[in-house]
């Protein structure tokens, strides 16, 4: 697992939010002021979980090969 903060503009003001990759992780659980969500990624591939003013994302990351 890795982890870092990004910075996007939202109305001109900067937010800044964190950003944890996770590589090939059968489940994943976020608890985030209350809310709750829970990932099943059984299929062994790598995933980013964010969480920007109060709404939490999970990104799967498809692997790809460059040929």
């Amino acid at each position: 697992m890795t982890c870092t903060h990004l910075v996007d503009r939202v109305g001109g003001a900067k937010l800044r939010y964190q950003v944890c990759k996770f590589s090939a992780p059968e489940y994943l659980a976020v608890a985030q002021e209350g809310m709750e969500r829970f990932y099943d990624l059984s299929n062994g591939r790598s995933a980013a979980i964010t969480v920007k003013k109060d709404q939490i994302s999970c990104i799967v990351i498809s692997p790809f090969k460059v040929k």
